[in-house]
């Protein structure tokens, strides 16, 4: 007995077989829960990147609109512009489309 309480006073917390598997069962768990986060992060980051070139495709385009429409303002105020909606092209006067 004397030797029993020794042993635990040197070594309290010794693990067992059984609580290093829980450890690593744990461990484990743990790692794979990061992975998923980091999996989620990615393809949330993957689809804000497609967003912001959407967006900087839609800006090109208007910026070159807006050029295109100073020429035509400048060229002649009577200028008919057609803006494509759909497979269609509708008439617009230039007043109309630079509002």
């Amino acid at each position: 007995t004397t030797r029993t309480r020794l042993h635990s006073i040197i070594s309290p917390n010794k693990p067992t077989s059984k609580m290093t598997t829980n450890i690593g069962a744990q461990a484990a768990d743990a790692v794979n829960d990061k992975l998923v986060e980091r999996q989620k992060l990615e393809q949330e980051m993957y689809a804000h990147h497609q967003d912001l070139q959407t967006l900087i495709s839609q800006r090109n385009e208007n910026e070159m609109v807006k050029e295109e429409l100073e020429i035509c303002e400048k060229e002649s105020s009577d200028a008919t512009i057609y803006k494509q909606v759909g497979p269609v092209l509708l008439k617009h006067d230039l007043s109309d489309a630079t509002d």
